[in-house]
């Protein structure tokens, strides 16, 4: 990979699975890496598994479909870390897994508003 020294990394859905492995990637790679998630154990396991690659790690508790919650958490993140040059907006959350004829409005809007309207909020302030 790359050398990343001097960069920040932010990552939705930094504090488990493919984010948190992205985060320690580029962590290794000399990137300071914040995560945001919405689990605030899962946040602070990851949290320790980045400080342990030696570089400067924050975490926070974000709703990332939530406009002034992604508004207030990126300027935290801008505040801690000093910077942020690399966004990946990796939160999501499954559907429910039923046919889409059995699926109610809320069920549907919840899905979308994590996965598609946190993508557009979060690059939109980023």
């Amino acid at each position: 990979m790359t050398d990343l020294n001097g960069k920040t990394a932010l990552i939705t859905g930094g504090n488990g699975g493919i984010g948190l492995a992205m985060g320690v990637a580029l962590a290794e790679a000399g990137a300071d890496v914040a995560i945001w998630g919405r689990n605030p154990e899962k946040n602070a396991t990851a949290l320790a598994a980045l400080q342990a690659t030696g570089r400067q790690a924050s975490a926070q508790i974000v709703d990332v479909g939530d406009e002034e919650s992604v508004e207030t958490a990126f300027a935290s993140t801008v505040e801690t870390m000093g910077q942020v040059d690399i966004v990946i907006a990796n939160a999501a959350v499954p559907g429910n897994g039923k046919p889409l004829h059995e699926t109610s409005l809320e069920e549907w809007q919840r899905v979308q508003r994590i996965n598609v309207d946190g993508v557009f909020l979060t690059f939109r302030t980023a």
